[in-house]
């Protein structure tokens, strides 16, 4: 089901018809790491992310603010070109970064 999905790319230049969002779309897919909408016609705005987002990048983003529940805390890329999103405060974002075998990295 769609609590299985790890992650979606909408990436269709030539497509004339829109891709209707729901506001619960998302709310079932709490392992959804990537989402990537390039190019396609979106309408509709989801109400929720989930919060296990690695990436997120979506050309035209819908609305001027992400959702007030949406707290990633594994987000490493934010990528909203084109997009008319405006933040009250800093977006703030905690990188983590492993190194396996690699004991002298820090």
């Amino acid at each position: 089901g769609t609590d299985t999905i790890e992650g979606i790319m909408l990436d269709m230049p030539n497509l004339k018809q829109e891709v209707q969002l729901k506001p619960n779309t998302f709310d079932n897919m709490g392992r959804l790491r990537i989402l990537i909408f390039k190019n396609g016609q979106v309408s509709g705005a989801p109400q929720n992310l989930p919060n296990n987002l690695r990436l997120l990048e979506w050309n035209n983003y819908p609305l001027t603010s992400l959702p007030d529940n949406f707290h990633p805390k594994t987000l490493v890329v934010l990528n909203l070109p084109k997009s008319h999103i405006a933040m009250d405060e800093p977006f703030k974002v905690t990188i983590q970064m492993s190194s396996p075998g690699c004991e002298g990295v820090r």
